[in-house]
């Protein structure tokens, strides 16, 4: 009774026992490692150990488990396993279960599946703990391997084992596997499981399959939080930030109240929507909820902001955010660099250091692509030098190609190649973007042989990502070549690749009008392309009289 209340006075009746039998032992350190206070449960479960006065059972060890997971000290795990094995504890199937998860959480998965294979006995917690360790350590093909194993052992999947497969199509993108646990669930009657349900609805969206993740929600008859969270969470995936939003309303006319994951996902459906009047109202809803100082919630509002050209507003809710964190500070300078104001993301990375936090690896792509689109060569190559010499990041493959992309941009391309060509001296493959960047600037600046180079690397990396052959078509148009031009489109037809349309997002009178390439259906389709045909012919007037003054 009084663990549950007050540590110090259960401490105090404890140490005034004058016998303490296993129970109490058992209820004192499982107290501590409920109360977040493990290091004092393992400090005394050594007491209890070292007076040994009383035979432990296996609680006892399930408890000391979970004190090592909080503490997050693998050496000290594998001392508790090697007490477990001496004592006999292996053929505990809650204490095996209880290591496969410790060592799951602590990040040594190969110790989980030694433990795991090891145990005399296991159950259908054994198979889900090992799968959970699994997804969470970013191991999915394992995962399903695993699923097979258990299913060619006759063990039935259960809800949590259902969860797990969901959670790794998830991050698969296998559509095919995710049909497939959704026949499973039916036939298993695990349907009526909210938890079931609305993972499979989170799974079918991040499969781009919506239209099923839809029907899912309209057919489930009671709807807590997470489900109307998890929906429109799925449309903003998708790119439909007005069904999130209208989501979102319905949400609030059956007056189920939304957490902090609900303001989120509604604070990135208004982002993606760079709808300013919309955004406004989201932020007011976060107000409402009293979650604005959530400093997740206050760095999602500024970036919202950002993405609507909003900058002053981002800047007003970064201060407002009363303890920024290291992602905080990064999406400010990310902010300032989206918004063309590659100064100020600079300068803001100084006032971080000077607050005592260093930047991290999304800190320094900030910086880095701010430099890139705002014209600051020589400032971003100074901050990409210091990076490599100070090893304070670590540098990815993204940092490369962001640099690669500064320097071509800048018409640096020879630098660029050569920094393509010394990365793998890093222990870096150059990638898709690297290449991408380069060809981009090959068509900027007409080096077709160079940019032919670039692309022949881009269909292996990307083989359905349809920019490298746009890129490549405009280059050789553009120089005249217009049969490899040709080539290039045919290329696409006959490899499948789906053409991604470009569009543009201009603000009037706080909404956001998207303008699609080539697009004769919208209502002002006419006034757009006179004013753009006039523009371009306004761009040949400039660069005429900039080429007469020069000669």
């Amino acid at each position: 009774m009084y663990a549950a209340i007050e540590m110090e006075v259960a401490q105090k009746l404890f140490d005034e026992m004058s016998s303490r039998d296993l129970i109490s032992w058992s209820v004192m350190i499982r107290a501590y490692v409920q109360s977040e206070e493990a290091e004092v449960a393992f400090r005394l479960f050594r007491e209890m150990v070292t007076k040994n006065e009383i035979e432990m059972d296996g609680q006892i060890m399930v408890n000391v488990i979970k004190a090592c997971i909080h503490l997050g000290e693998i050496s000290i795990g594998r001392l508790v396993h090697g007490f477990v094995i001496r004592r006999g504890f292996v053929y505990d199937s809650f204490v095996g279960n209880s290591l496969i998860d410790m060592y799951s959480k602590c990040h040594d998965i190969e110790s989980a599946s030694k433990s795991f294979r090891e145990m005399p006995r296991r159950n259908v917690v054994s198979w889900n703990s090992l799968l959970s360790g699994f997804v969470s350590n970013d191991k999915y093909l394992e995962a399903l391997l695993l699923f097979d194993s258990m299913w060619n052992a006759g063990i039935d999947a259960d809800g949590v084992t259902l969860v797990n497969l969901l959670q790794t199509c998830k991050h698969l993108l296998d559509p095919i596997h995710c049909k497939s646990i959704h026949l499973i669930i039916i036939q298993r009657g695990y349907e009526v499981n909210d938890l079931v349900t609305n993972s499979l609805i989170d799974a079918y969206a991040k499969c781009n399959l919506i239209t099923l993740a839809w029907s899912l929600f309209n057919q489930m008859k009671r709807r807590d939080t997470v489900t109307w969270s998890t929906m429109i969470a799925g449309f903003t995936h998708c790119g439909m930030p007005d069904e999130a939003i209208a989501v979102f309303q319905e949400m609030n006319q059956v007056q189920n109240k939304p957490n902090v994951i609900t303001v989120l996902n509604l604070l990135e459906a208004c982002s993606i929507s760079a709808d300013l009047k919309r955004s406004k109202s989201a932020h007011g809803i976060a107000i409402r909820r009293g979650v604005e100082a959530d400093v997740a919630v206050g760095t999602a509002i500024l970036d919202m902001y950002s993405k609507c050209g909003a900058i002053e507003a981002s800047e007003r809710v970064f201060d407002q955010i009363p303890k920024k964190n290291v992602v905080s500070w990064s999406a400010m300078i990310a902010a300032y660099g989206m918004n063309g104001l590659p100064h100020y993301a600079l300068a803001l990375v100084d006032k971080m250091r000077a607050h005592g936090l260093r930047p991290n690896p999304v800190t320094t792509l900030s910086v880095l692509s701010a430099c890139s689109h705002g014209g600051l060569i020589e400032e971003g190559l100074l901050f990409f030098q210091e990076l490599v010499q100070d090893h304070a990041v670590e540098l990815r493959l993204e940092h490369y190609s962001c640099v690669v992309d500064l320097l071509a941009r800048a018409g640096k391309l020879d630098t660029a190649m050569e920094l393509i060509e010394k990365m793998p001296n890093n222990g870096l493959k150059p990638g898709a973007s690297a290449w991408r960047a380069l060809l981009s600037a090959c068509r900027t600046y007409g080096n077709s042989e160079l940019g032919s180079g670039a692309f022949s690397r881009i269909p292996e990396l990307e083989p359905s990502n349809s920019a490298g052959y746009l890129f490549a078509s405009s280059m050789y148009a553009s120089g005249g070549l217009w049969v490899d031009a040709a080539r290039m489109r045919w290329l696409v037809r006959g490899r499948g690749v789906r053409m991604v349309t470009g569009y543009s997002l201009v603000h009037v009178n706080d909404k956001a009008c998207k303008f699609v390439a080539g697009d004769k259906h919208h209502s002002f389709s006419g006034e757009v392309y006179l004013v753009s045909e006039q523009l371009h012919l306004c761009m040949k007037i400039d660069k005429m009289h900039e080429e007469a003054v020069f000669e």
